[in-house]
């Protein structure tokens, strides 16, 4: 005949494994999650990536000068009607790298009167070591979530090279706001939190 403490201690080590089962498959849930939301995201940005032709961006000089020219604005445009086709997207933006090794903005997303624009030839001082790696290694990557002085974010970085020389031409990014990202993500651990509660 079981006795009460070792009936407890049973219902003790049950409900432990339970809580630690379920932890964990919620934590797997939401690191799945992010990870195909990541990979989604790096399929999204190699899209809009291909929509750009790099002769265009070709012709910019990365610096106040490009404001003058029609190209520009016409860049602009495109990524300003980009944006639009995900609501989570915060930002997408063109980049380059000066012969300092520092990494500018070209063209952005942001409407022209937006009251914290980043004109042709602002130097991005936050830019990480990720960010850098694909101005190096020519090879796609997401990061984040990363902070600058505009925000959180979660990143992906796509390289576009010239298809005849294999010249980098720039690197096209799209930003979503961390905390959206967070929420998107935590959802898909809720019904396993759930089932082990």
């Amino acid at each position: 005949m079981t006795t009460a403490p070792t009936s407890l201690w049973r219902m003790a080590l049950a409900l432990l494994c339970t809580l630690l089962l379920g932890t964990a498959f919620t934590a797997w849930a939401i690191f799945r999650a992010d990870q195909q939301k990541r990979e989604a995201l790096l399929q999204q940005t190699y899209l809009v990536a291909q929509s750009i032709p790099p002769e265009t961006v070709r012709t910019l000089a990365g610096d106040l000068s490009d404001n003058d020219k029609p190209i520009y604005h016409r860049l602009k445009t495109q990524l300003m009607a980009a944006v639009q086709i995900d609501p989570d997207w915060e930002w997408i933006y063109l980049m380059d790298k000066n012969p300092e090794g520092q990494i500018l903005f070209q063209v952005d997303s942001e409407a022209y009167d937006t009251p914290d624009p980043s004109p042709p030839g602002q130097i991005y001082g936050e830019a990480s070591d990720i960010l850098h790696s694909v101005f190096v290694r020519r090879l796609a990557a997401t990061e984040g979530p990363v902070p600058d002085r505009w925000g959180t974010w979660v990143s992906a970085f796509v390289p576009l090279e010239d298809p005849r020389s294999g010249e980098l031409i720039t690197v096209l990014g799209i930003d979503i706001d961390a905390g959206r990202w967070r929420s998107s993500i935590l959802r898909a651990g809720l019904w396993p939190a759930v089932f082990t509660l």
